[in-house]
């Protein structure tokens, strides 16, 4: 009864991420629908000079539609992966390293590397070897040690109630290899997904974000950008449902 009443529990959460990603979905869709609509009026009024304008300072806003709805996705999915209440070594050295990289032990760690091997250490060498091979031989074993013991820890624990928004390598750009990095990590299919002019979109929103306004974006080109947009956000969503669909069945399998 108890095993029975767990899996409804899991379904149930299962059905929540669904239902929390196809608002987003719907969000996001209405979003660019809306700045579509609002370029078709200025084109249809013959409004040429705010139609220009309109465009360009629009292409960040069609930019943030995708990353808002890749984020939002990629955060349903890390969240759906604490559902089986599953030790940490269950799985992927990906999986664990995401969360491994938020675990303090391990910044320190990290940043204790850091300083023994910074620029100034190579000058410590020079002027002070034997202070500098007591540092590491003492400092780093037993820093390490410690860290050997927090990571054993670490692994046969649950995955850490964090915010798993934070865990997302968005690195400035959602690009195609940030794409691919990210769902490679979780094991995401992303073969449907086609990210050919995902680079373009990217490109234009950062050089407009750069000040570069004086090239202009023609209504044609303006209306591939965002029904191609809109067209990876649906391919990713259904991506995102297999994937969900899949975690739901290893989770609950006898």
């Amino acid at each position: 009864m108890g095993n029975w009443c767990l899996d409804k529990m899991r379904i149930s959460s299962f059905d929540d991420f669904k239902v929390q990603l196809a608002k987003t979905k719907g969000e996001s869709l209405d979003f660019l629908h809306n700045i579509k609509s609002i370029n078709d009026y200025f084109c249809n009024n013959g409004d040429l000079e705010k139609g220009d304008m309109f465009r360009v300072i629009s292409i960040p806003m069609i930019y943030s539609s995708w990353e808002g709805f890749f984020t939002e996705t990629m955060s349903v999915c890390l969240n759906s992966l604490k559902l089986s209440d599953r030790e940490a070594f269950h799985y992927s050295a990906e999986i664990r390293a995401l969360w491994l990289q938020r675990e303090p032990f391990f910044n320190k760690y990290i940043d204790m590397i850091k300083n023994i091997y910074d620029v100034d250490s190579h000058r410590s060498i020079s002027q002070s070897g034997q202070q500098l091979k007591k540092r590491v031989t003492k400092g780093t074993f037993k820093l390490t040690s410690e860290v050997i013991k927090h990571i054993d820890g670490f692994n046969n624990s649950t995955l850490s109630d964090c915010d798993v928004s934070e865990l997302v390598m968005t690195f400035s750009n959602v690009n195609e290899m940030v794409v691919k990095v990210n769902f490679e990590a979780i094991n995401l299919d992303y073969s449907n997904l086609d990210l050919s002019q995902l680079g373009e979109v990217v490109g234009l929103r950062n050089s407009l974000g750069h000040g570069e306004f004086k090239s202009k974006i023609k209504p044609r080109k303006f209306d591939s950008i965002i029904q191609y947009v809109e067209t990876l956000i649906n391919e990713l969503s259904n991506s995102a449902e297999k994937w969900l669909d899949d975690l739901e069945d290893d989770i609950t399998r006898p």
